[in-house]
């Protein structure tokens, strides 16, 4: 670059390639935080249903949801037991409060790796800042 010398050069490189690496990983961990707080919403959810199904009488009817906004009635034949996706397409049998119980770790594991990724969001973001003046400053040394 004209207006740069030879090791300005190769440390606006150097930077530059940093910072765009920065902020490529805060990008992802935005992404990552987005998909983890949607996951907690609907544990959550999932959790309070199941609390209030505790104190529902069996035989009750409802709206269940079939997907894409579409809602079905149906009469809950039973509130003491629940079917639990693993993945995989495997299911397991709980009672309600077994379901909760394992909802509510599953929340406390989310919930850990929400803070997890905000401090790595804010670690990358405080970096691509601490950057960004030197390769500012360097880009206009080159363009004069």
């Amino acid at each position: 670059m004209p207006g740069l010398t030879k090791e300005e050069s190769e440390r606006l490189e150097k930077l530059a390639s940093e910072l765009n690496a920065q902020e490529l990983r805060a990008e992802a961990l935005r992404q990552q935080l987005s998909v983890l707080t949607r996951s907690l919403s609907e544990y959550s959810v999932a959790v309070e249903t199941l609390k209030s199904l505790q104190n529902e009488p069996n035989e009750k009817e409802g709206l269940v949801s079939v997907g894409a906004g579409c809602y079905i009635y149906a009469k809950l034949k039973t509130n003491d037991r629940v079917l639990l996706g693993l993945g995989a397409g495997v299911m397991v049998e709980k009672t309600l409060s077994e379901a909760t119980q394992l909802l509510e770790g599953k929340i406390k594991e989310l919930q850990e790796a929400v803070q997890k990724t905000r401090e790595e969001l804010e670690k990358a973001s405080l970096e691509a800042q601490r950057l960004r003046p030197e390769v500012e400053t360097l880009l206009e040394k080159a363009r004069s």
